[in-house]
């Protein structure tokens, strides 16, 4: 035998996601992001049940940041929401000793792999921002690396975006919730930077914005009116035949019961339930009409634009009165030098 082991100096579980070598894109081939998400999601899960126990036991220790980090940019490709979710939740907990949030969120602030992990959502992954705890995540935690996370790549991406929004305000094409999604994901993209990189505050991306919520809102007015032709027509085909209607009430009873003895499950069955969470969430997607699809995607970017709008607002008020103070004081000094 030989005197050199072929074992490695530490266990290895090899689960690190090669992401320059995954075959599509997520989104482009749902049973793909399944077999990914069956193949990952443990390991990813095990990571952010080790950090939880860690901070409620206060037994934080660096290491365990940054592989959360780790495993949290890993997790980017494949639009997994452990990672933001697990540090929304440590963050906006009130059961954590001050000391010990504090020292978890420097820690994870002064992680090469948060770093990464923000760049590479805002680069690569702007899609990922339509999930609501990728977006809060970020909307609370990039202003704290703001500053090494602007480049001079990220800054020139937000001016190509700023550009690309202009041009197509007034003919983008709002009836295809992909191309919405694609849309609403660089609207958050500009909107958490847009603090950082005041040049792209114009009358022209102003006006842009203000097109394109025009336009959604008359998007959804559209289907609204598609909603309600809907629920007429169901209500018709209800009258006709009440013992069908019967059946089909006593059905979805059974299915709105399932969820509810998930729920009444001792906290022990936490992991599993989350994974169960998951699918539910993907198979209720699924079972939305391409209309429903399109009208929430359509609200959620309703909702981006308004706060664009909102955060752009409040950058032009800032400048006013800074322009205000500037010229109120050398007229102060104007009148003490001729008094």
């Amino acid at each position: 035998m030989s005197n050199k082991s072929s074992r490695p100096p530490r266990p290895m579980l090899q689960l690190a996601v090669p992401a320059n070598q995954l075959e599509a894109s997520h989104g482009q081939d749902p049973e793909y992001d399944r077999a990914l998400h069956h193949y990952f999601w443990t390991y990813h899960n095990l990571v952010d049940l080790m950090v939880r126990v860690a901070v409620n036991e206060d037994a934080i220790i660096k290491m365990l940041i940054d592989l959360s980090a780790m495993v949290g940019l890993d997790g980017v490709p494949l639009h997994f929401q452990l990672f933001p979710k697990l540090w929304l939740d440590i963050y906006s907990s009130r059961n954590i000793e001050r000391s010990t949030l504090n020292a978890s969120i420097a820690l994870l602030v002064d992680s090469h792999g948060f770093l990464e992990y923000v760049d590479a959502v805002l680069l690569d992954e702007r899609l990922s921002l339509n999930n609501q705890y990728v977006f809060q995540f970020l909307y609370v935690f990039f202003p704290k690396v703001a500053d090494q996370v602007l480049t001079d790549q990220v800054k020139s991406l937000i001016h190509s975006l700023c550009k690309n929004l202009e041009a197509v305000a007034s003919n983008y094409d709002l009836t295809k919730p992909s191309l919405v999604k694609h849309l609403n994901g660089d609207l958050r993209a500009l909107l958490l930077v847009q603090s950082g990189v005041k040049e792209i505050n114009t009358t022209q991306l102003k006006e842009a914005v203000l097109t394109l919520k025009q336009r959604t809102g008359e998007q959804l007015e559209i289907l609204g009116e598609d909603k309600t032709k809907k629920s007429e027509d169901d209500k018709g085909s209800e009258s006709q035949g009440e013992e069908k209607g019967a059946s089909s009430d006593e059905s979805r009873k059974s299915s709105d019961e399932k969820p509810k003895s998930l729920e009444e499950k001792p906290k022990n069955f936490d992991e599993k339930r989350k994974s169960l969470d998951e699918k539910t969430s993907e198979g209720s997607s699924k079972r939305m009409t391409g209309n429903e699809r399109l009208r929430e995607t359509c609200l959620a970017l309703e909702r981006s634009l308004d706060m664009l709008l909102a955060e752009l607002g409040k950058v032009t008020e800032s400048e006013e009165k800074t322009k205000e103070t500037e010229g109120a004081e050398p007229e102060k000094e104007g009148a003490s030098g001729s008094s």
